[in-house]
């Protein structure tokens, strides 16, 4: 769990930006572009939550273990004080500032950029991706009053940017024939891991099901998920291709790839189990996790288990997520686990806890150099973003 104890400050310094991210230099935000503030409350009870999450999770706690909370229990755990909630919806009907409540501790406000400067005391500019060419917007410093600030943990939608996104690897040609026959598919997975066919055929009840979550514009598309069925999962019907359910912004549309492969692993290893797609389609990487689990928590009737191939092991600082906003999701999440929902990240496809080169340093665009190992390939680059985008897309 995150080390407890960050304290939101009555100003707000703006990040430096990170590589990768420079000023817009086309016209920036309009006076009457609409900006989401997300104002998140202090949490009360964290210190308890991870006590409790330890001793239900405990097998050597036989007091505790497996008495998971139910849904009102935690709920009130994630509570924030009414005091709080009363000193920041204050200040906001004092500003003439429409909002609502997200969850039982995110105040939300959708209003215009000259409203957001002068709420906040600063100024909003555009920011733009020298990789993908993505603008986003950006707070400078922010002046809240001092009760305010005490009474939160953190705002969203002034600094926050999506995760690092590189282009897609150069897919190389097989060497060989037997190399195309080795494909990782369901019937695979299930004689790999001992799982007989025939019990699958009692997965498929209203109580268990399991969901996938979705960040960083990564829509689904029901024809691919389809066809994977029609080309890999043996014994299936039509209905069990469908998604029981999908939660939060609309989902459907291009197939992306990481999205992709989530809902059709996790529907084609368990056909038959209701399955949901829950999905963000925000920039904000860190603001969309909170929308997320805020809304699970305010949610009764969850699935058991939760797949989640989203994050990034760098410093989360960088892409707007401060240390106050990461314990506060972690917190969300350890609350979550004390009711018995399972969730899995898969965080990187290196293994956790490690982080490639970075080929924004200028060091690893020399060309024709390898920092590390054998040099296979040579390639000019006249912008480090352009040899960071080539050295992906080649698998460097």
């Amino acid at each position: 769990f995150a080390a407890s104890g960050s304290v939101l400050a009555d100003v707000l310094k703006e990040p430096p930006l990170p590589r990768g991210w420079q000023p817009s230099l086309e016209r920036g935000l309009s006076p009457e572009q609409k900006v989401t503030l997300r104002f998140v409350l202090k949490q009360t009870r964290r210190a308890q939550v991870y006590e409790l999450v330890s001793n239900v999770s405990n097998p050597q706690n036989p007091t505790h273990y497996g008495k998971y909370l139910s849904f009102e229990e935690a709920r009130l755990y994630t509570a924030p004080s009414t005091q709080n909630l009363s000193v920041v919806t204050k200040w906001l009907r004092g500003a003439g500032v429409a909002y609502e409540l997200r969850g039982s501790d995110v105040v939300e406000a959708t209003i215009p950029v000259a409203s957001a400067e002068k709420l906040l005391a600063t100024t909003f500019r555009t920011l733009k991706s020298t990789m993908t060419g993505m603008q986003v917007p950006r707070a400078g410093d922010v002046t809240l009053p001092p009760d305010v600030a005490s009474a939160l943990d953190a705002v969203t939608g002034l600094y926050g940017l999506p995760a690092p996104q590189f282009p897609p690897r150069r897919r190389f040609a097989r060497q060989s024939s037997l190399a195309a026959t080795k494909q990782v598919t369901p019937p695979v997975l299930w004689k790999t891991y001992g799982v007989p066919e025939a019990q699958l055929a009692d997965l498929g009840t209203s109580s268990n099901r399991q969901a996938v979550a979705s960040f960083q514009r990564q829509t689904m598309n029901s024809s691919d998920l389809k066809q994977f069925f029609d080309l890999y999962v043996p014994n299936t019907t039509d209905a069990d291709s469908q998604v029981y359910k999908f939660i939060g912004d609309p989902a459907l549309g291009k197939g992306q790839g990481e999205a992709s492969l989530d809902i059709q692993y996790i529907m084609g290893t368990a056909p038959g189990v209701k399955t949901e797609f829950w999905y963000f389609s925000g920039d904000d990487f860190c603001a969309d996790l909170k929308q997320w689990t805020s809304l699970l928590l305010t949610t009764e009737d969850l699935p058991l288990v939760h797949s989640v191939s989203y994050g990034w092991q760098g410093d989360l600082e960088e892409v707007g997520c401060g240390a106050a906003l990461v314990e506060n999701i972690d917190a969300d999440l350890a609350t979550l686990a004390a009711r018995g929902i399972t969730i899995i990240f898969s965080s990187g496809d290196s293994g956790s806890g490690w982080q490639g080169p970075d080929c924004m340093d200028a060091k690893s665009c020399l060309t024709g150099t390898a920092i590390e190992g054998t040099v296979k390939y040579t390639f000019a680059a006249s912008t480090q973003p352009q040899c960071c985008g080539t050295a992906n897309a080649w698998g460097v």
